[in-house]
């Protein structure tokens, strides 16, 4: 994290505290613990019975601390959502960078592309 508040990567900010600061490593990686104990336990727990004080007991903290980096277990459910939503469009810029769209190979894996299916209207096969 640089003086602007930019992740290391530089593209995108860091998150910041529910009080505005930019939190430390230490912070950074509280606030992750959060965000995974928050997935794991959507897993098992519908959204609505989900608990401040369960995601606290869990990641081994206490709910004054969920709540320096989350207003409430809405605003760790939307964090944990723009999480996955950054690592599936990462993966989604590696599958298209990465992979042969020329010669044999590629002509195969434009046939089948959803994306090509669905751009010329047609979303099932026939």
């Amino acid at each position: 994290m640089n003086e602007s508040g930019a992740s290391p990567g530089g593209d995108r900010p860091a998150p910041r505290a529910s009080d505005g600061r930019v939190p430390g490593r230490r912070g950074l990686e509280t606030r992750d613990r959060l965000t995974a104990v928050t997935m794991r336990l959507l897993r098992s727990v519908n959204y609505r019975d989900l608990k401040v004080t369960d995601i606290a007991r869990e990641a081994g903290t206490s709910p004054a601390t969920f709540y320096q980096y989350f207003g409430d277990v809405e605003a760790a459910v939307l964090a944990l959502a723009e999480q996955l939503a950054e690592r599936g469009n990462e993966q989604l810029n590696r599958l298209v960078r990465d992979t042969t769209w020329t010669g044999r190979r590629g002509t195969a894996r434009r046939r089948r592309s959803p994306a090509r299916s669905w751009a010329s209207g047609r979303t099932t096969r026939r």
